[in-house]
């Protein structure tokens, strides 16, 4: 709009000073024109003035020295010139006219083809707004991603310290758990070789009890057979007519049951 009224008032400043330029020149050539008419209808009163004044002069003389056709024959060569002078003058006039129509024309296309451009321009200029909008708010996007990516390689630090702290005690515990299967590896030798030394005393207890058993079966039938032996003494004896003192006897069974 600013560029669209600079242009037409320059056009018309244009259009004016030329307009009155052209006045100025053909205001000048009427006004010579003007005294050239001035100076012929001059010149013919002062010869006409020269000739009433002379003494010498006849009437006659005046009068035919003043004649219609030479009195006014400056006057209608002058109004010929003039006549001549203005066809051509208004021949230019008609030329520089339509040498104006044609620059007025130019002007006006160049007025358009600057509207189009300043339209252009502002078109470029929104879109050149609207990409460093979009730039800006790119730039904004990438540092809020730094920012992220900042942030989430101090987690990657602190995960990998902890991971590293897990790790450590990670093998402590293996090696923990290692010496613990080492321990119980020995102690299941331990207990192979106590459940091996238990069968073993077990053996030698079922044999020990075996002998008892048999000891027990050995000591009850000597006993039997230690009483039938003094079954049968005691009866002998009877039949030989001694007898024994019951102390013996009590002693002798006493002994035998105590066995």
């Amino acid at each position: 709009g600013g560029g669209n009224h600079s242009s037409s008032t320059t056009k018309k400043s244009k259009n004016k000073s030329s307009s009155n330029n052209t006045s100025n020149r053909f205001d000048g050539e009427d006004d010579d024109e003007d005294g050239e008419i001035s100076s012929s209808i001059n010149t013919n009163i002062n010869t006409n003035t020269n000739t009433n004044t002379n003494p010498s002069s006849t009437p006659s003389d005046s009068i035919a020295n003043l004649s219609p056709s030479r009195r006014w024959r400056p006057v209608l060569q002058a109004l010929v010139r003039i006549l001549k002078k203005n066809a051509l003058d208004a021949h230019e006039v008609a030329g520089l006219h339509e040498k104006s129509k044609d620059r007025v024309t130019v002007l006006e296309a160049q007025v358009v083809h600057v509207e189009d451009l300043t339209a252009r321009l502002a078109a470029q200029q929104q879109v050149r707004e609207k990409q460093q909008r979009e730039l800006q708010e790119t730039r904004d996007g990438a540092a809020a991603l730094d920012a992220a990516l900042l942030e989430a390689n101090h987690q990657c630090e602190r995960l990998a310290a902890r991971l590293e702290e897990l790790t450590a005690a990670h093998r402590a515990q293996s090696q923990e758990l290692r010496n613990t299967q080492e321990k119980a590896k020995s102690l299941d030798g331990a207990l192979e070789s106590t459940k091996t030394l238990l069968r073993e005393e077990h053996a030698l207890l079922e044999g020990t009890k075996h002998k008892l058993i048999a000891r027990e079966q050995l000591i009850a039938a000597l006993a039997n057979e230690t009483r039938a032996t003094k079954a049968l003494a005691t009866t002998g004896l009877a039949a030989a007519g001694v007898t024994m003192p019951p102390s013996l006897v009590r002693d002798g069974m006493g002994g035998v049951g105590g066995m």
